[in-house]
């Protein structure tokens, strides 16, 4: 238990401080077997930054729609529903949780969704003893590298300290606890962070030999190092390659100062052009994994994936290649330098 700190006025702030909260406290509580392994858990989970409002739009928008299939409002089942009608709308939350499933990949094995100071959650969609509590806020999520789901809740205690608990929500394989929306929210969450990646298209710049031998070299600087959970905000990366033969054109590069987590995502390679692609090229490129799309359309989840990237849609005049490669999660340590600091990061969902 721990009292209350001033608010932070940034989501930054409040989510690094609700993380260090919970460490805190599973710390103090290690003797419990449970408490000990989520303890190790949160250590190495990386944080991302998702906000208060998300969860709640995306809860609302299930409820709404599993209420719109009883034609009713979930506003109804929320306030006015008992008997029969609570009792069938419960079944449908039911059957939509047990269809959910976490996505095939993530950024890294284990995550943790932070939510800032939360939302207010209502105390019949927790399993806990809540007798005690006034007012409850849904703090965020943990995602184990088994697959399991933990909710976290920082509760307010009449004339006390808040306090903060947790309970399960995913236990190998199965969402126990549907009531609490956690089967949506955390499927949607993980899917639309791992949208995020890398477009790798040909390089379009200076196109003769002498005018690459003119390039200038670059001007290098190194980075500050960061502290401590500092803020990346995701964002999709659109980079050029270059023939091995031929130097990067001049500039400013900034040297690491730190070691670092990559996070495990897409990486897109494209290749376009007009008319048929070259048979033997189209060859060599099917030879090497890639997909060639001649006349026909790409299909519509890829070309998903590439609109979101900034990638624009194959004309019917031109054919297209495609190669989707699952780019790992690591540890980088720039330069082999392993004095170099570790600095973990807090990574912002920017809708």
């Amino acid at each position: 238990m721990t009292t209350v700190a001033v608010k932070p006025q940034t989501m930054h702030q409040q989510c690094i401080e609700v993380y260090l909260r919970i460490l805190d406290t599973l710390a103090k509580t290690r003797n419990h077997p449970e408490a000990k392994r989520l303890w190790g858990w949160m250590r190495t989970a990386k944080m991302f930054e998702v906000g208060n409002d998300l969860p709640y739009e995306i809860t609302q928008h299930v409820l709404n729609e599993l209420a719109a299939g009883l034609d009713k409002d979930a506003k109804y089942y929320d306030t006015q529903a008992d008997g029969a009608d609570a009792a069938l709308f419960q079944v449908q939350v039911d059957e939509y949780a047990r269809k959910a499933q976490l996505p095939d990949h993530r950024p890294f094995d284990c995550m943790w969704l932070s939510y800032g100071y939360g939302n207010a959650v209502k105390k019949r969609t927790l399993k806990i003893d809540t007798s005690a509590f006034d007012h409850m806020s849904m703090v965020g999520h943990l995602i184990t590298p088994d697959d399991d789901v933990w909710s976290f809740v920082l509760g307010s205690i009449r004339g006390g300290p808040d306090a903060l608990t947790y309970q399960h929500e995913r236990i190998a394989g199965i969402w126990d606890n549907p009531s609490s929306g956690a089967a949506w929210l955390v499927p949607w969450v993980l899917e639309f962070i791992d949208s995020h990646g890398d477009l790798v298209t040909e390089y379009k710049g200076l196109k003769k030999r002498r005018d690459f031998d003119k390039e200038s070299k670059k001007l290098r600087f190194k980075r500050p190092v960061p502290p401590p959970y500092y803020m990346i905000k995701l964002a999709n990366h659109h980079y050029e390659w270059r023939p091995k033969n031929r130097r990067s054109p001049g500039g400013i590069e900034f040297e690491r100062s730190h070691r670092y987590d990559r996070a495990g995502h897409w990486r897109h390679l494209v290749k376009r052009g007009p008319g048929r692609p070259d048979l033997v090229m189209a060859e060599d490129l099917r030879r090497r994994g890639w997909q060639v799309y001649e006349r026909m359309n790409i299909p519509p989840e890829l070309e998903k994936k590439l609109l979101r990237k900034g990638h624009r849609s194959k004309r019917p005049d031109e054919w297209m290649a495609v190669k989707e490669i699952r780019v790992v999660a690591q540890h980088k340590i720039p330069y082999d330098r392993t004095d170099l600091p570790y600095k973990p990061a807090s990574r912002n969902i920017a809708r």
